[in-house]
């Protein structure tokens, strides 16, 4: 089991969730089958009525926080280093490796991925701005 409700204090943000008593993990945000599993297994505990799951995955933000920062403040070398453990490319050769997926399926998938982007990002082009008070909906106090 890749969850586990016994989780150390610290200043990790995954326990933040223990003060509400939400079963919380860490998992490593950079390895696909980590992730994956950690949630397959929280989204079946949640889905058998086991309340709501934390999950905080930690990974290297490659870009600024936004458009308008450069990330200048990062050593060339961390860039790098971080590059050769992107977990897309990663997944790409191991997939490949392990004979589960080809070059052809993963370049299809990419495809795929690319379109879905294009059409979300055309949908909330052409949506309307919402009205001011929809900031007040759906949330949660």
């Amino acid at each position: 089991s890749h969850i586990d409700d016994t989780n150390a204090g610290g200043r990790d943000v995954y326990h933040v969730a223990e003060s509400y008593r939400m079963p919380s993990i860490q998992v490593d945000g950079m390895d696909v089958l980590a992730v994956y599993d950690t949630a397959r297994e929280a989204i079946g505990r949640v889905r058998s009525g086991g309340g709501p799951f934390f999950i905080e995955a930690l990974a290297y933000r490659f870009r600024g926080h936004s458009i308008s920062d450069p990330a200048e403040y990062r050593d060339k070398s961390e860039e790098e280093e971080w590059k050769a453990k992107d977990p897309i490319s990663n997944f790409r050769r191991w997939a490949l490796a392990q004979d589960i997926l080809t070059e052809g399926e993963l370049d299809a998938l990419d495809g795929e991925v690319e379109r879905e982007i294009e059409e979300a990002t055309r949908f909330a082009d052409e949506s309307p701005t919402p009205p001011p008070e929809a900031l007040f909906e759906d949330v949660y106090a």
